[in-house]
C-alpha cells in the first residue's frame, strides 16, 4: 500500500528500480582502485527487502542547515543517500518524473518515481545495467541523461 507521505530529510528509504522490481543495495563489496581509493559496489540486488543492505537514509549536504525534519525539495543538489552505517556519501540531484512533462517540482513524496543525478560526474543519471551478474544482481552506474527506463527509481519509507 502507498501512502503518499511527505519525506524529509533524516527518512530512511529504499530504491527500487522500476523495471525490474529490484532494490537497490550495497552488498559491502568493494572496487579497489589503490590504497587510497576504495569505492563501495551498488547494485540492483533482490525482489524483497534487505534491511542491512537495501535501506539508505537521505542526508541534506549542502550546507543550508535543514533540520532531519525538513521536507526533501525536488530538483536541489545536496541529498546524500547514505547506506545505513557505512560513512559512504555522495551528493544527488533527486528529480521526480510526471506525465506530462520531464520533471515536476514540489517535495519528495512516498513512491514517487525518480531520477538520481550524481553531482561529482556533471549529473550522471544513476542507471542499472540490464546484464546480470552471476549471483543474479545487476550493476548500477551514473549513464546517460535520465531518459531510458533504466534510470527510473521508485522511493518507498521504511518505517
Amino acid at each position: 500500500m502507498n501512502l503518499r507521505k511527505l519525506i524529509v530529510y533524516g527518512s530512511k528509504i529504499t530504491l527500487i528500480h522500476l523495471s525490474t522490481g529490484k532494490y537497490l543495495s550495497i552488498k559491502g563489496v568493494k572496487y579497489d582502485f589503490g590504497s587510497n581509493n576504495q569505492q563501495y559496489m551498488v547494485i540492483c540486488s533482490d525482489l524483497e527487502i534487505d534491511s542491512e543492505n537495501d535501506v539508505w537514509i537521505l542526508v541534506e549536504t549542502n550546507g543550508k542547515g535543514k533540520n532531519e525534519v525538513d521536507p526533501v525539495p525536488l530538483n536541489n543538489i545536496g541529498v546524500t543517500l547514505r547506506p545505513g552505517e557505512i560513512g559512504v556519501d555522495d551528493e544527488w540531484l533527486i528529480r521526480r518524473y510526471n506525465p506530462t512533462t520531464s520533471y515536476d517540482t514540489g517535495h519528495l513524496m512516498n513512491g514517487d518515481i525518480i531520477g538520481l543525478f550524481h553531482n561529482k560526474t556533471n549529473k550522471s543519471a544513476l542507471y542499472s545495467h540490464a546484464v546480470l551478474l552471476g549471483d543474479g544482481s545487476q550493476e548500477v552506474s551514473c549513464s546517460g541523461d535520465g531518459s531510458e527506463s533504466n534510470n527510473k527509481w521508485r522511493i518507498e519509507l521504511v518505517n
